[in-house]
């Protein structure tokens, strides 16, 4: 399990989380080595998902061949990032403010990124000590609004989520993001049972160019 410094310095370096959303657990290692291809290690499992748990350990598995940061996102209370650290997690996503999931984290020291989307909830997930704070759903406001929001808080670490693509995701860095989430624009229509590989292959190039990787 890697550090928290190490942690955020590669989520930092890289600037995205390939956000994995009804992923089944069986189709999980083939998707992270289409992104490990890439260049993209940063990835986040949501335990909004069924079976979320084997998923996790899939990834954590695979993590001293590929070099993964795993992380349990849709954490909505302290058992739940118990059990995902306990299983190897490297940082919890949660989406909104949980006091209690980043007292949690804070008690084993690592990275926790709850979610806000109003200058109230960016404050008090700030004031609570979150490592991050994840803007959702940012497609609702745009880059602007970010850009708006470090004016009072130039101190927040922003990642945003909600929306990404290769063609915004450029402007939400420019405007001060830290970290791009992407999850729905590599997942969505992809058929499980019988899952079109070229197909997301191409959409992890594009994100993965979009960074630089």
């Amino acid at each position: 399990m890697n550090d928290k410094t190490t942690v955020m310095q590669r989520l930092e370096d890289q600037k995205v989380v390939a956000i994995l959303r009804g992923v089944p657990p069986s189709r999980v290692r083939d998707v992270a080595m289409i992104l490990v291809g890439e260049g993209i290690t940063n990835i986040e499992v949501t335990f909004s998902t069924f079976d979320a748990s084997r998923s996790l350990e899939e990834l954590v598995a695979m993590r001293k061949e590929t070099g993964l940061l795993v992380g349990a996102g849709t954490v909505v209370e302290a058992e739940t990032a118990r059990a995902a650290l306990f299983s190897g997690a490297d940082f919890i996503v949660a989406p909104h403010f949980v006091p209690e999931v980043i007292e949690f984290c804070h008690r084993y020291d690592k990275v926790v990124i709850p979610g806000a989307f109003s200058p109230t909830e960016v404050a008090a997930c700030g004031a609570a000590g979150a490592t991050y704070i994840k803007l959702f759903p940012a497609q609702a406001v745009g880059p602007s609004y970010l850009k708006s929001l470090l004016g009072p808080y130039p101190w927040a670490r922003l990642m945003v989520t909600g929306g990404i693509t290769p063609e915004n995701g450029q402007d939400y860095l420019k405007a001060g993001a830290r970290i791009l989430g992407v999850g729905g624009y590599l997942t969505r229509g992809i058929d499980w049972e019988n899952p079109s590989w070229d197909l997301l292959k191409e959409r992890v190039a594009r994100i993965a160019r979009l960074v630089g990787r």
